[in-house]
């Protein structure tokens, strides 16, 4: 086995323990953890939906260049991860951040 194969084994174990222990959390909390793939999150606009490797204009900075949308990258990326586990938004507390 590679020393990259060797990394990504022992980075895949950690975050699977990791899930492990939070869901055991989420049960004795009466909450619930969802997995999500990350995939493309800080790329696409959490306004129109466009996916572009050209909306991160920087590290900290997003700007859709189909509808215009900006905002924090992060911010941005937070919301479509949380669309992607909550779709419906149901039950869901949102904290409008704005971050400078």
């Amino acid at each position: 086995m590679g020393r990259g194969n060797l990394a990504r084994s022992i980075h895949d174990v950690g975050w699977g323990q990791f899930f492990s222990f939070l869901s055991q959390k989420a049960v004795w909390a009466a909450r619930k953890v969802v997995a999500v793939d990350p995939r493309y999150t800080s790329q696409a606009c959490n306004q129109c939906g466009h996916t572009c490797k050209a909306n991160r204009v920087s590290q900290s900075r997003f700007w859709c260049v189909a509808c215009g949308h900006q905002e924090n990258a992060d911010l941005n990326a937070a919301r479509n991860i949380l669309g992607r586990a909550v779709p419906s938004g149901l039950g869901v507390a949102v904290v409008n951040a704005s971050v400078v």
